[in-house]
């Protein structure tokens, strides 16, 4: 009787374990959504503030260092598309 009730003894505790892993990984799971959507938010603010500062009706005072970066960053992107559309157009014309 022992060896039946020590089986099923191991049983129930791997089946509390799996239970138990299944439960943190769904609120892990939860919890990297939670993150996502924080992330998303935050980065949909920085879009506002820098639209509402780009028309003058935020002050950009408080934001100033973190707009130089943007517009840093604007104009970096802005350069590298000028310079993938002219190898484009390289590549459009050598290949007429």
């Amino acid at each position: 009787m022992s060896i039946l009730r020590s089986l099923s003894d191991g049983v129930g505790n791997l089946t509390g374990g799996a239970r138990r892993s299944v439960a943190r990984a769904r609120l892990e799971g939860e919890h990297r959504s939670l993150q996502r959507k924080h992330a998303h938010a935050l980065q949909e603010l920085g879009h506002r503030v820098h639209e509402l500062a780009g028309r003058g009706l935020v002050s950009d005072t408080p934001f100033s260092a973190e707009l130089a970066q943007v517009r840093e960053q604007e104009m970096l992107l802005a350069a590298k598309a000028a310079e993938i559309d002219s190898l484009q157009f390289i590549e459009a014309t050598e290949d007429a």
